[in-house]
């Protein structure tokens, strides 16, 4: 099987609960509904995308990034509570900000979106999550 032939899908209520560890998704969850912190457009997770939340050390590797690269985040609070890093089908890979939902309790909304390509640490990340999984297979 080739390292692309078969996504990774770390999808669950674990996504709208904001846990901190990637889980499969249950075999009835088609998709998930991410609420925009600001009201606009919700992204959805469809079963069967690349995603996954990165860990807790991977988290805070690529906020620091981000933080680095826009510094006035700082001065915003940007302090997500997960990072997915996402590839929706035919678009290019994106790191999805999310935080606690504060108009719903116990669910988490995104905050922002940052187009991955422009991390460093992205390569190892696709590797660490998609791409070694899969060779193990």
């Amino acid at each position: 099987m080739s390292a692309t032939s078969r996504p990774v899908v770390l999808l669950g209520s674990l996504l709208l609960a904001g846990a901190a560890h990637a889980q499969p998704a249950a075999p009835d969850d088609a998709r998930r509904l991410i609420a925009n912190c600001f009201g606009g457009a919700a992204i959805e997770l469809r079963v069967g995308d690349n995603s996954v939340v990165l860990d807790a050390a991977d988290r805070e590797q690529v906020q620091f990034a981000m933080l680095r690269r826009y510094p006035m985040l700082a001065g915003q609070g940007f302090a997500p509570t997960d990072i997915v890093l996402w590839q929706k089908p035919g678009a290019d890979w994106i790191y999805v900000a999310l935080q606690a939902d504060t108009e719903r309790p116990g669910q988490s909304c995104f905050a922002a979106t940052f187009a991955a390509t422009i991390f460093a640490i992205t390569p190892a990340l696709q590797q660490k999550y998609f791409f070694a999984a899969r060779s193990r297979t």
